[in-house]
């Protein structure tokens, strides 16, 4: 038997099932701890267009829900997979919090 963290443990599932997290160190004991990522660009299953997630699971364009894997943006440019209203509200996001 093996002996892994519960970090561990949790980081080889979400390797099994496809699912990207953040790995943070220096947690106390040598462990590492997961940090998953609280807003990005979600697919709902449903939708065409990718959609930017809020930490309360809310589009910015307010029309979807999703609790799924988010992917960080790389950079602020359009992309046509992504919804047009999401990409506005987050292009004037980004241009507030830089003021």
């Amino acid at each position: 038997m093996t002996n892994l963290t519960l970090a561990d443990m949790i980081l080889r599932n979400d390797r099994l099932y496809g699912m990207d997290r953040q790995v943070v160190d220096g947690c106390i004991g040598g462990g590492r701890m997961t940090k998953e990522l609280t807003e990005g660009w979600g697919f709902p299953g449903a939708s065409r267009k990718a959609h930017y997630f809020l930490e309360d699971a809310k589009s910015l364009c307010g029309k979807w829900m999703y609790t799924g894997r988010l992917e960080a943006p790389k950079d602020i440019k359009p992309h046509k997979d992504n919804c047009t209203d999401c990409f506005r509200r987050l292009e004037k996001r980004v241009a507030r919090d830089a003021a």
